[in-house]
């Protein structure tokens, strides 16, 4: 995609409105364009899941990536092994909980967080941070955000 002309046209479109419209279109925009970045994200993470089945069980989560979300491998007994990118900074709350076949994974240097149980019920948990695949009491904060993703 070319994004200097994709920005071309939207700084073009911009100056069409009246002033005191052009915060809000340009605030309504970028809303837009977060909601498509999400929703390209999932389905990358959803081809991603699809190509390790036929892959023997490995998955591999290509560079640029930065956050692997919450819930992402949640119960995919048939990962055995998974290759995390040097960009990855944060694995969510239980990105890979009940994965009971994954045995290898490597954590990249670059990440700077990991969520409550994300390996919980996972071979690979031994030796971890026990925060890393231990239960923890359920905050109203965590009801609140599997709300939001529940629907």
């Amino acid at each position: 995609m070319d994004t200097d002309g994709f920005y071309k046209n939207f700084s073009t479109l911009i100056d069409l409105y009246p002033r005191r419209y052009r915060a809000v279109l340009v605030e309504a925009l970028e809303s837009e364009i977060e909601q498509l970045q999400d929703t390209v994200r999932r389905y990358k993470l959803s081809i991603i899941k699809e190509n390790f089945k036929e892959n023997g069980g490995h998955a591999v989560i290509p560079e640029g990536w930065t956050e692997l979300e919450g819930f992402a491998f949640k119960g995919c007994k048939e990962l055995k092994s998974i290759a995390l990118p040097s960009s990855l900074k944060a694995i969510g709350t239980r990105a890979f909980e009940g994965c009971k076949n994954l045995q290898e994974i490597t954590i990249p240097s670059s990440v700077e967080s990991i969520g409550y149980c994300a390996f919980k019920d996972c071979p690979c948990s031994e030796g971890m941070d026990e925060s890393y695949w231990k239960e923890r009491p359920v905050t109203e904060e965590d009801d609140a955000w599997i709300n939001e993703i529940l629907g």
